[in-house]
């Protein structure tokens, strides 16, 4: 069985996960040892707050103790924004909301895309567009005159066009950066004090797992 032991006034928040069937065996504290087979298991233990520890645990034989004293390291908000500045959506990964995170860099990346994009064919079409001035300038006859006076201005509209999309994508990567670090700041995991309810199936044997005498003690320090 695993025996869960916490020292700490936070520690109902945390999850014990056993990879066996990837379910949550419940919060701390739990009410009495949770019956498992010898064998190999995977425990973590996660505080809102704080990176989740994992540790590799293996189960030789009924009677066998094995103490794992769990350190878990406390998230910052400073490291959060400084991320953030990094990149769109890192803040987001380090603090544990990988979905955000991704759609964030995904609109930055994509925003400097544009931007890049944007910006070459401005170029390029400022160096077509000064050509055709100059020719507008040069011309002589009537309709050379028109024919160079239309090509510039569409090269004049497409140039105007590029740099749009090049504004475009600059407000979107910091917009997407702006939001990433006001989400860093507002919704940073802070730990929640009190006394959490333990699930009813917490102290239960597990789906498939014979009971066995192996105790695993937890002391959660910080």
């Amino acid at each position: 069985a695993f025996e869960v032991i916490a020292q700490s006034p936070h520690a109902h928040l945390w999850d014990l996960l056993v990879a066996a069937d990837g379910r949550p065996a419940g919060v701390l504290q739990l009410p009495a040892p949770l019956a498992v087979e010898p064998g190999a298991y995977e425990l973590r233990c996660e505080l809102r707050g704080h990176h989740p520890f994992v540790a590799e645990l293996a189960v030789a034989a009924p009677g066998e103790l094995l103490r794992v004293v769990a350190r878990l390291t406390p998230l910052r908000r400073r490291a959060a924004l400084l991320y953030g500045l990094v990149f769109a959506g890192f803040g987001q990964q380090y603090v544990g909301r990988p979905r955000l995170g991704w759609a964030l860099s995904a609109l930055e990346f994509g925003g400097l895309a544009a931007a890049l994009a944007g910006e070459l064919s401005y170029v390029n079409r400022r160096d077509d567009y000064e050509a055709l001035y100059d020719a507008y300038l040069n011309a002589i006859t009537a309709d050379a005159i028109a024919a160079a006076r239309e090509a510039a201005a569409q090269k004049y509209a497409q140039m105007e066009d590029a740099e749009s999309l090049r504004d475009t994508g600059l407000i979107v990567a910091a917009g997407a950066v702006a939001v990433g670090l006001l989400d860093a700041w507002l919704r940073f995991p802070s730990v929640e004090a009190g006394a959490g309810a333990v699930p009813a199936h917490a102290a239960a044997p597990r789906d498939g797992l014979a009971p066995a005498s192996v105790h695993v003690a937890w002391i959660a320090r910080f």
